[in-house]
């Protein structure tokens, strides 16, 4: 990704002689809006959450990565952004990445309660 950590980053060893990352891993939930439609997202303007992962040096960092990648894939932060520290899915590289992201329209979260409703009280398998 664009943004490169400073400096010289010089690899870090535990005692047992494995690597170990100088980035936390964090997952990320934004409020926002899709304001140019992205077909390999199958994204659509309007009001949607945009979530995704990352390793990143600090939870700012994680923030703005956000911000930034939505952005390229036509989606604007205007409200809330939650960020949390979690266990990862992929190894760190040794760079900053997000990876998984995925989008939700709100159109689709009422869809999915209109559906519930005429459903009742269904039984999933």
């Amino acid at each position: 990704m664009e943004n490169q950590p400073a400096g010289l980053a010089l690899p870090l060893k535990s005692r047992h002689g494995l690597r170990m990352t100088e980035y936390t891993h964090f997952t990320l939930i934004a409020d926002g809006h899709v304001f140019e439609p992205n077909e390999n997202y199958g994204t659509e303007i309007g009001a949607c959450i945009m979530g995704m992962k990352v390793w990143a040096e600090d939870a700012e960092q994680a923030a703005d990565m956000i911000v930034q990648i939505g952005k390229r894939l036509g989606f604007k932060v205007d409200g809330e952004l939650q960020v949390y520290q979690t266990e990862p899915e992929i190894a760190a590289e040794d760079q900053p990445f997000g990876y998984d992201v995925q989008f939700t329209s709100y159109a689709d979260m009422v869809d999915e309660d209109d559906d519930e409703d005429d459903i009742g009280n269904a039984t999933i398998h």
